[in-house]
């Protein structure tokens, strides 16, 4: 199937079908099964889960993965990032996380334009007012300061790299939750969330087909 528009038994049977092809084939025409088999390899389905605030998109992702209370869910908090959930990638960890940080650029392109998304909005919703996203954006960069101190422009354009995960980990990078003023420490609720610009999550489930 040249769009490997393929279900999980067909994944494998293509598998198997290309790498006994590059075996008949011999060393001479072994290159184009080579390929398909890599390109096979490599092929993710993607799914995005997208709605209002506590529209119930946690609570899907959660029941999917089988993993109760691994996103945050409640009402305070609720996940406020967007969080990238890498299933069986290739190349990836086997477990663990990259929480990658804005930096001074990407807030300006936020409140300037220029972005993907900034297009898409402006086109998508007429009468759409920048000077709300501006002054909204503007309140995300105070919460972080706030939060982090002199920490703050340390970590902008930067990111933390873990080898494990839990919930309590995602808390402290995807959650919008208490106020800075009520909570303090590194391990603290949302710390990082203001601060975050996307958060990718590895994950290994066998019983996931791609």
């Amino acid at each position: 199937d040249a769009d490997l528009g393929l279900a999980g038994g067909d994944l494998r049977a293509a598998e198997r079908t290309y790498q006994l092809l590059a075996q008949v084939a011999g060393r001479a025409g072994r290159a184009p099964f080579t390929a398909l088999r890599d390109r096979l390899d490599r092929w993710a389905a993607r799914v995005a889960v997208i709605g209002q605030v506590k529209a119930g998109k946690s609570s899907f992702l959660n029941a999917f993965l089988g993993e109760q209370g691994f996103l945050p869910s409640d009402v305070n908090p609720w996940t406020s990032v967007v969080t990238n959930i890498r299933i069986n990638c290739a190349g990836d960890p086997e477990t663990g996380a990259r929480f990658e940080f804005f930096d001074e650029d990407a807030w300006s392109e936020i409140m300037d334009g220029g972005s993907e998304v900034r297009a898409l909005t402006e086109r998508l919703l007429p009468g759409f007012d920048s000077d709300v996203l501006r002054r909204q954006t503007e309140e995300m960069k105070e919460r972080a300061q706030k939060r982090l101190g002199n920490y703050y422009h340390a970590l902008l354009g930067t990111s933390h790299d873990y080898d494990f995960l839990t919930p309590e980990l995602l808390q402290r990078y995807v959650c919008a939750g208490q106020a800075p003023e009520e909570t303090s420490g590194r391990s603290a609720l949302g710390r990082y969330a203001a601060i975050t610009r996307v958060a990718n999550l590895y994950l290994r489930r066998p019983e996931f087909a791609v």
